[in-house]
């Protein structure tokens, strides 16, 4: 049997193809694997200024609460009205945090931005309400 040159060639461009595809797949492999941990990662940091938040939304809901009991201001009602429901908003974000649907790594890596940018910002309101 006498081999064919244009059978020949395609065949092995085929190999080629197949290995190339090999390749890519592995390559693939990695970088999901890459993803996932940075998912994982991204997912923690979330997770840690979620619980920071609650605790530090706890003593605002304590210093309005108590500050409401003394003076009757409606300003510090709402102030401590707002840090229940923001305390109610990061307790559901945790719990999602705790319990994670399927998201892609963008959607995580910007919900952690958000949460730390929360955290700052509740960070400073009990600096200066502590005053």
């Amino acid at each position: 049997m006498t081999a064919t040159p244009g059978v020949t060639t395609a065949a092995t461009t085929l190999d080629v193809a197949t290995a190339s595809l090999d390749v890519a797949t592995a390559s693939l492999d990695v970088a999901t694997a890459g993803i996932a941990a940075l998912g994982g990662a991204t997912l923690g940091v979330a997770r840690v200024a979620a619980a920071l938040n609650i605790l530090l939304l706890l003593v605002l809901v304590g210093i309005w609460g108590r500050n409401y009991l003394e003076i009757r201001s409606k300003h510090t009602l709402g102030s401590a009205v707002f840090a229940l429901l923001l305390l109610a908003e990061n307790a559901l974000a945790l719990f999602y945090y705790l319990n994670p649907p399927q998201m892609s790594t963008p959607a995580l890596r910007a919900m952690m931005y958000l949460q730390i940018l929360e955290f700052v910002g509740i960070a400073f309101l009990v600096y200066v309400t502590w005053d």
